[in-house]
């Protein structure tokens, strides 16, 4: 005999499908009769279940992911939500299809639990947090499946989890619409939920699922709708100083192409299927106005980084320590350089938060996401000093400490990355772009240091020209690692 709940839930499934169907057809659909008899039945019966779910095995083949998704966010209903999640991981299908339903089930569920959740679960700043909020989801989904005989999860599929910290490293270092196309990441998405099998609807892939594809459709997201923002910025603009409509942007793209575009938001709201050529096509407008802009205006020589101060110094021995990405994005896209930047930026950041925070005796070991950082005294000083706009040799000093620091630190986190990843396919490349934008971007603040400590010099500060030295062989030792193992790479590659 099934268990009282069973039939409930397959009644409860059936009545979703066909609400979603009559909404798309417009009109009511008449039922088989074992389907009316199960509902309007009492008796919990096998041979009820077995009519409902042959009835629901033809619905399943009429509904539509996207008409699945439609359906639970139009009704908010949690229940039918639940019901759906245990249907699906009863039936166990490894369809592209069913996989497809059950995730924009786990999508509704996900942002239910997340809208009720602490402000924690909602921010996906690091993997960390995606891992913590998937055990608050895993919660969730055990309480809902705690009828369903579950097998325990094989250990291949336990460390194919582990993919997703790659995914993710690898979405946050894009900052362009057009790049998250190219990398072809939509696919390996695809292959790696199809290379559970059945293991897809255990817990454990579920929760870390459900959390990812809601950090990923946001990534998405908001690198399309910019995308799309600054196609029509390009396409305003031309067009009031007087360009031709027809007037070619790039290839083949015209300026009338531009002003076509679909709403962003009727874009967004297709299932992706369908709007699969409209996604490729801003990638490809997007690329178009990028080459017809270039250099872009995202930082604009008006406004200071206060990041990075940009007081000279008074005495002109001493040289200015420029913003050192100026030179080493010059041998990258300019997409390329503003997520190097980043990066840069926020290693630096977080060892000055440190820094600041801890106390002073026991603030010389950094920790980092992939390693420990020692500093000396006169670096912790560097990092803890506020010096921003100070036009004066010290506050030179202090930054050209800081940079050079974040420089070693960068370079470490990179390389233990790069040779983590180096056995795959294509996860090792965009590490292997860090390190060598990174030791372009070390011939810049090599110049500028030697200056800097020939103007020490000058001045007597031996100490201080010392100090300088030793940070910039410390940083120069870990570059050479890195290069030590991409010519490593290469070698292998060649042979």
């Amino acid at each position: 005999m099934p268990s009282a709940n069973e039939l409930l839930d397959l009644i409860s499934v059936h009545h979703f499908y066909v609400a979603a169907l009559e909404t798309n057809l417009g009109y009511g659909i008449s039922l088989p009769q074992e389907v009316i008899q199960a509902q309007s039945s009492s008796a919990q019966t096998r041979e009820a279940m077995l009519g409902v779910l042959r009835w629901l095995g033809v619905l399943d083949l009429a509904i539509a992911p996207a008409m699945v998704r439609d359906q639970l966010y139009a009704t908010k209903d949690r229940t039918s939500a639940e019901a759906l999640l245990r249907y699906f991981v009863k039936k166990s299908s490894v369809s592209d299809l069913d996989r497809d339903k059950a995730d924009c089930v786990l999508g509704f569920l996900c942002r239910d639990l997340r809208q009720h959740a602490a402000p924690a679960v909602n921010s996906y700043d690091s993997y960390q947090a995606i891992a913590n909020a998937a055990c608050e989801f895993k919660i969730e989904i055990n309480r809902i499946l705690a009828e369903v005989q579950l097998r325990e999860l094989p250990v291949e599929h336990a460390q194919l989890l582990r993919e997703y910290e790659f995914l993710y490293q690898e979405l946050i270092d894009f900052r362009t619409f057009d790049q998250l196309m190219d990398c072809g990441i939509l696919g390996r998405i695809h292959n790696l939920k199809r290379s559970f099998g059945t293991s897809f609807y255990q817990p454990e892939v579920l929760a870390v699922i459900g959390v990812f594809n809601g950090f990923f459709g946001k990534r998405f997201d908001d690198l399309f709708l910019e995308a799309a923002r600054h196609i029509k910025s390009f396409a305003a603009r031309v067009q009031q100083e007087g360009t031709s409509i027809m007037s070619r942007i790039d290839g083949e793209v015209r300026l009338k192409h531009l002003t076509e575009l679909e709403g962003e938001e009727q874009i967004l709201d297709k299932e992706y299927g369908r709007a699969r050529e409209d996604f490729e096509k801003i990638s490809t407008f997007k690329k178009a106005v990028d080459k017809r802009r270039a250099p872009l205006p995202d930082r604009p020589q008006s406004v200071p980084d206060p990041s990075f101060p940009s007081g000279t110094v008074s005495d002109s021995t001493a040289g200015s320590f420029a913003d050192p990405r100026d030179h080493a994005a010059a041998s990258l896209m300019p997409a390329q350089a503003n997520v190097e930047d980043y990066k840069f930026k926020q290693a630096c950041e977080q060892i000055r938060a440190f820094v600041r925070a801890a106390d002073p005796k026991i603030c010389f070991t950094v920790p980092l996401p992939k390693h420990s950082l020692s500093l000396t005294p006169a670096e912790a000083d560097a990092f803890r000093s506020q010096y921003e706009g100070e036009e004066s040799f010290r506050a030179r000093f202090a930054d050209a400490l800081v940079k050079l620091v974040t420089m070693k630190a960068r370079t470490v986190t990179e390389l233990l990355e790069f040779q983590q990843k180096q056995k795959s396919a294509y996860m090792w490349k965009p590490h292997a772009d860090s390190l060598i934008y990174l030791t372009n971007l070390f011939c810049r603040l090599q110049e500028e240091t030697d200056r800097l400590v020939a103007a020490a010099e000058q001045r007597g500060l031996t100490e201080k020209g010392a100090l300088l030295s030793s940070a910039m062989r410390n940083a120069q030792a870990q570059l050479q690692s890195a290069s030590n193992s991409l010519q490593s790479l290469e070698t292998a590659i060649s042979t």
